[in-house]
């Protein structure tokens, strides 16, 4: 390490003693090795240290503290603490940045060496907008001896608040008249804090129930609704929706589907339908998923396809052979641009077509 003399210099230490932060004098230094047999042999040696007589200007960084997670609109006042980690006196600036629309400058005078100064910053008031923000914070010692400690860096998150609503578990498909249903839908908190939140279920224009929903970010739940007695025959459109205020995504919010009510004993012994009829897609205009019903009077071949404007085919959604009754399948209207499109249902030489609207 000393090159076989008794000076030891900063030169010397090759990383494995930096005497530059060490005061000037005699050292020992004592070395022991030992075998495997618990030999031990031990030696000694007294040097001397004598460190570049030149004055040094180092500060840094030494602590930069923020919170990890902040609500739109609050104020938060960054703090950092500076080190003089050299040996004379120095003033300088500091900078702190936030994103792109903070940055902010405070001057140091007269800081000793060996000393840590706390500083704070302006207040920053959290932007509207949810998702991590970078800060900085950084000293501007003109000729710094060592710029490696000169910036620390952390992130800040200004929280997401966005639950919604991505499925109805019941009722779904068909039921028998007279049947009593407990509506159950899936929430979840796609956000970073936890929420409570009312969730509204709707079935036809006779059901209407809510519930309150406490979920953890992150997480997906079962709401489960007042009963619902299925009372009136034929199609009944369901939906489920959060009601979170300030809710950062609404575009998630509600989910709608719908259910079938046919007299007797539901789906065993449900008489066929009579004719071919496309139902065209719920609800209608689309913006995410839906559902496209239609009836099939015999068994036979099926075409169902989706065709935009300009009558070019966009999605083929049935090519398949199926049994004579009521179907539906799903359409994810997320996946197409917005505009008018037309549904074309082909079964028993007929064709039927149907409207559809793709909203933003």
């Amino acid at each position: 390490m000393t090159k076989g003399d008794s000076l030891i210099q900063a030169q010397d230490s090759l990383g494995h003693w930096n005497t530059t932060a060490v005061a000037d004098g005699p050292y020992w230094i004592i070395v022991a090795a030992s075998d495997q047999y618990g030999s031990i042999v031990t030696d000694s040696m007294l040097v001397r240290v004598k460190n570049n007589p030149t004055p040094a200007g180092d500060v840094g960084v030494a602590v930069l503290t923020m919170p990890p997670l902040i609500e739109r609109g609050t104020f938060v006042a960054p703090v950092c603490t500076v080190q003089n980690y050299g040996t004379t006196t120095e003033s300088y600036l500091v900078r702190l940045r936030i994103g792109t629309d903070y940055d902010s400058t405070l001057g140091v005078v007269s800081h000793p060496p060996g000393v840590r100064i706390g500083l704070n910053f302006p207040p920053w008031m959290a932007t509207p907008v949810p998702g991590p923000y970078p800060v900085s914070c950084s000293t501007g010692l003109v000729g710094d001896y060592n710029p490696s400690n000169d910036a620390r860096y952390c992130t800040t998150r200004v929280a997401l608040h966005n639950v919604g609503a991505p499925a109805i578990l019941a009722p779904r498909d068909t039921v028998s008249v007279g049947a009593v249903i407990v509506p159950r839908a899936l929430v979840r908190n796609a956000g970073d804090v936890t929420e409570s939140f009312d969730v509204c279920f709707r079935i036809g224009t006779d059901y209407t129930d809510r519930q309150q929903a406490m979920v953890l970010p992150g997480a997906t739940d079962t709401v489960a609704f007042s009963p619902w007695a299925a009372t009136v025959l034929g199609w009944q459109a369901t939906s489920c929706s959060t009601e979170l205020a300030f809710d950062d995504d609404p575009t998630d919010d509600k989910v709608a589907d719908s259910v079938y009510v046919v007299p007797g004993s539901g789906i065993v012994g449900e008489p066929a339908p009579v004719a071919l009829a496309l139902h065209g897609a719920r609800p209608n205009p689309l913006g995410g998923a839906g559902w496209v019903r239609y009836d099939l009077p015999l068994a036979g071949p099926v075409e169902l396809a989706l065709h935009d404007a300009t009558g070019r085919r966009v999605a083929v959604l049935v090519n398949e052979m199926q049994r004579a009754g009521r179907h539906r399948v799903r359409l994810d209207g997320g996946r197409l641009a917005a505009g008018v499109y037309w549904l074309r249902l082909r079964s028993a030489d007929r064709t039927l077509t149907g409207k559809v609207i793709i909203g933003d």
